[in-house]
Parts: C-alpha cells; sequence; structure tokens
C-alpha cells in the first residue's frame, strides 16, 4: 500500500510538471523508479510548458557554473605563471634563446646586414625588445622603425604611438609605407604594422642561426 501512495504521488507531481530528479529527491525513490512509474503519464500543454523552462533554467546554471570554473581555472593558471615568472628572472642566456626563437617566427630570415622584427600586436613588439636588449649590448642608435599604416591612419598619432611602444626615438623611424585601404575595412584599434630594424649583420645571423640549430637540434628537448 505504501508503495502504491507513493507512486501515486510521484503521477501527481509529475502532471503538476515536476521533474524526474525533483520526484526522486522528494519521494525519495531512485530516479530510474520514477522514470518507470511516469514513463506513460501524459502531461498537459501547462506541465510540458513549466517542464521545458526548468530545463532551459538547468542549461543556463550550468553554463553558469561552467564559466565560472573555467574563470576559476584561467585565474589559477595565472597566478601559478606569475609567481614563477617572479621566482625565475630571465638571464642573459635564456634572454637570447627566447629572442631567437620569436625572431625565428615573425623576424626576417632574409635580411642582409640587419636584424628586421616585424608584427602588428604593441604587446609582442614590447616584449621582443625587451629580451633583445636583455641578450645583446646594444646601440640604441642602430635601431630603426618602418611603419606600415593604412590610409586612414595619423601618421604623427602612430609614430608616437609606436615610439613609446619601442622606446625608439620618432626621428630614428624611416619613411612610412603607406598601405590601400578603403573606409569600408577600417579595424577598430588597429595601430598597423611595424618593422623594427637594427642594423648589425653579426646580430641577425646569430639570432637565426641559434633559432635554426635549437629547432632543428632540438638542444632543448
Amino acid at each position: 500500500m505504501i508503495a502504491v501512495g507513493v507512486k501515486e504521488k510521484a503521477i501527481i507531481l509529475r502532471k503538476r510538471g515536476s521533474s524526474l530528479k525533483e520526484i526522486s529527491d522528494r519521494l525519495k525513490v531512485s530516479k530510474s523508479t520514477a522514470s518507470l512509474w511516469l514513463r506513460n503519464v501524459k502531461l498537459s500543454s501547462s506541465a510540458l510548458k513549466t517542464l521545458e523552462e526548468k530545463k532551459q533554467n538547468g542549461r543556463k546554471r550550468g553554463n553558469a557554473r561552467q564559466i565560472e570554473k573555467s574563470i576559476e581555472n584561467v585565474r589559477d593558471i595565472r597566478d601559478s605563471v606569475t609567481r614563477y615568472l617572479r621566482v625565475t628572472p630571465f638571464s642573459k642566456e635564456q634572454a637570447k634563446g627566447f629572442c631567437a626563437l620569436l625572431y625565428g617566427c615573425e623576424g626576417s630570415k632574409n635580411e642582409t646586414g640587419r636584424m628586421a622584427f616585424i608584427n602588428s600586436d604593441p604587446a609582442l613588439i614590447t616584449f621582443f625588445l625587451h629580451l633583445f636588449r636583455l641578450a645583446f649590448e646594444v646601440n640604441e642608435k642602430k635601431f630603426r622603425v618602418l611603419m606600415h599604416l593604412h590610409q586612414y591612419h595619423d601618421e604623427k598619432k602612430q609614430k608616437k604611438f609606436w615610439s613609446e611602444i619601442t622606446g625608439i626615438p620618432s626621428e630614428q623611424f624611416s619613411k612610412t609605407y603607406q598601405k590601400p585601404n578603403g573606409q569600408k575595412n577600417i579595424r577598430e584599434g588597429y595601430q598597423g604594422c611595424v618593422s623594427v630594424r637594427y642594423n648589425s649583420a653579426s646580430v641577425q645571423k646569430e639570432l637565426v642561426i641559434l633559432y635554426r640549430e635549437m629547432i632543428e637540434q632540438r638542444y632543448c628537448v
């Protein structure tokens, strides 16, 4: 008699729009038992609507939890990386190795007589030059910057921006290369692309050779 009474309560709850989990938790029966009892129960449009709303809300809560978990994971990784970088400062030798790897990806390997690192990401340009200046005894007067700008850019404004990013005086900037671009293709926040050059054949060769040796010989493995 007890089992029948519980089953009847389950049917009533189901017809009111309760989910299987809600019924299972409330009546202290397994979800599989509740499913077996209720599989042939016909639901009204109102009950179906209630169940669908609960499903949607459940998905939203699940997505929110997943997003929060992802944010926490990224935060933990960032904290770990920050701690690592604080206790592991780059030596001159390490800086040269990282600099060579970046140069192998974004630098010109065919230049003769000078190093040329090309990119549009201000953060990457800043980081490369930080490593470069740490790895080599540089003569700041040997730096040159060539800006690649679109027609919609303000050349004076961009020269000031990239001078601050690179730490290279605007007087050492070469004539700007203007890339044709229609007004329809304006990229919000795009600062143009720069080629940072350093007039030294030996430095350029060292970066290229070090990069190729690290890749081909896998000395770092």
